[in-house]
């Protein structure tokens, strides 16, 4: 998928919630250890079936489209 795909974004929007990544500190072992690893390590430890994963999935894609839409909305204004 492109970079900037609604699902690729929402994807990613999904495993920094699932990981906390607003939370880690640079130096912190995760961190140091990679943005990589820390989401396989993520989703290894995942407790859900895949279907639970589908569904976190699900709001955050909503989010991100609503956030697309707002800022193309913000662009056709500013035009």
């Amino acid at each position: 998928m492109p970079e900037m795909h609604p699902n690729k974004l929402a994807f990613m929007l999904m495993m920094i919630r699932l990981d906390g990544c607003l939370k880690c500190a640079a130096d912190s072992y995760r961190a140091l250890r990679g943005c990589e690893l820390c989401a396989r390590r993520t989703i290894r430890r995942f407790e859900g079936s895949d279907q639970n994963l589908i569904k976190q999935f699900e709001p955050a894609r909503k989010d991100v489209l609503k956030y697309l839409e707002s800022k193309d909305m913000a662009l056709k204004k500013a035009a």
